[in-house]
């Protein structure tokens, strides 16, 4: 009985954490949606938006993720992609699996201090947060130049 007030509790503690952090995260996701939209009238455009939204993504964050290993590894091959006068599927491949090793790294850790042990101040999940949803709207839009433009 005690897990499940436990349980409760902290889902009730990240159900309201993501809601501020999806608000908060409103105006990047709009970009990316833009972007998209941009990509079937000027695909050149679009390109060069959506490098501007990755330097956006990692701006001040780059500590953060290059604490975790696979993480550091993970930024340096997206810099470098990004980089390139043409984009390509690497990029999309590099940010998924940069997400990946940042939700095992990174966020899930934090979460389970900030849950527990209260250690991890709520400003700074959110942040951690943001990072993913970031990610996910870069993703997004990458898997979509493919298919539109076959990167």
């Amino acid at each position: 009985m005690v897990w499940e007030m436990n349980n409760k509790k902290s889902l009730d503690k990240i159900g309201g954490l993501l809601e501020r952090v999806a608000a908060k995260s409103v105006p990047f996701l709009d970009q990316c949606s833009e972007t998209k939209l941009l990509a079937y009238s000027d695909i050149v455009q679009a390109h060069k938006k959506y490098r501007d939204l990755a330097k956006q993504a990692f701006s001040g964050t780059e500590e953060i993720l290059k604490s975790g290993p696979n993480c550091r590894k993970g930024i340096e091959t997206i810099k470098s992609t990004l980089k390139r006068k043409k984009l390509s599927s690497d990029l999309v491949t590099a940010l998924t699996d940069l997400r990946t090793s940042y939700l095992e790294e990174i966020l899930r850790p934090a979460v389970r201090g900030y849950l527990t042990e209260g250690k991890v101040p709520r400003g700074n999940i959110e942040d951690l947060y943001e990072k993913v949803f970031r990610l996910d709207g870069l993703i997004e839009v990458g898997q979509f130049f493919k298919r539109v433009d076959s990167l």
